[in-house]
């Protein structure tokens, strides 16, 4: 299965990091220069942003970011293989991941999309597992999911994504996995392994082994008036998880 890393020419430390990760499994990896929207002019900005009403306030980073999975999924739609492996650069990998990579046989006939790594919210999946590797189960995934540091895709799914209006284009995770924003997640066949081979830099437990990347999706900065309301909805929020756990909806871990 071919892999690819999305990563900017300026993050050298970043691309050594993926570099010994990938070496310690024993596979390789395709670089793929990650679109600076900070090299972007501010018409380019604003012409992005209109295109995409949807998202709402797209900061440079997320533009960015978008762009750079869009790279990805119109180089596996256009490519020869029938799905591929897509990493950004700041992973942290279980050493079993490789067997995800030695025989795949295991990936279920109707998938467009595994997620290999935890997401930050807790996740509905279905009753019973379709599938184990090296110990872990996979799931059909049935709500929305946060993060896309570690996917597979298959060619038939990023076909779809690529042609999808951009219109209905938002931020990359979004826009593969929450249900309630994008309308392609919706349609898409979503796999969850439990627990995670693949965790983000900064949602790793253990801090000793956290490498404190500086973040490349900038956030709008937010007024005193919209943290009040924040804070405000927290109660609900509460209220909601509460729920959401009675249904059966679950964190998932990442564990090496």
């Amino acid at each position: 299965m071919k892999a690819y890393v999305i990563n900017l020419a300026r993050d050298t430390g970043r691309l050594n990091h993926m570099s010994a990760r990938f070496h310690e499994l024993g596979l390789d990896f395709e670089r793929v220069d990650a679109v600076d929207a900070r090299l972007m002019s501010a018409e380019q900005i604003v012409a992005f942003r209109e295109s995409r009403p949807l998202h709402g306030l797209w900061t440079p980073g997320q533009v960015g970011c978008f762009l750079s999975h869009f790279g990805v999924w119109r180089k596996i739609a256009t490519g020869t293989e029938p799905y591929a492996a897509v990493f950004e650069d700041d992973m942290h990998f279980s050493p079993s991941l490789k067997e995800v990579f030695a025989d795949e046989s295991w990936l279920p006939p109707d998938f467009d999309l595994v997620r290999l790594e935890n997401s930050t919210n807790r996740l509905l999946l279905g009753r019973r597992p379709v599938v184990s590797v090296a110990g872990r189960a996979l799931y059909r995934l049935s709500s929305t999911s946060w993060c896309a540091g570690a996917y597979i895709m298959s060619r038939d799914a990023a076909r779809r994504v690529v042609a999808a209006p951009e219109k209905l284009h938002c931020a990359a995770d979004a826009f593969l996995f929450a249900h309630e924003r994008s309308p392609i997640a919706r349609e898409l066949a979503t796999y969850q392994f439990v627990p995670a081979f693949a965790t983000q830099d900064k949602y790793i437990g253990d801090a000793s082994k956290r490498l404190c990347f500086a973040s490349n999706i900038d956030m709008p900065v937010q007024s005193g008036g919209a943290w009040e309301r924040l804070r405000g909805l927290a109660g609900k929020i509460t209220v909601a998880t509460l729920l959401r756990s009675i249904r059966g909806y679950r964190y998932i871990p990442f564990e090496e």
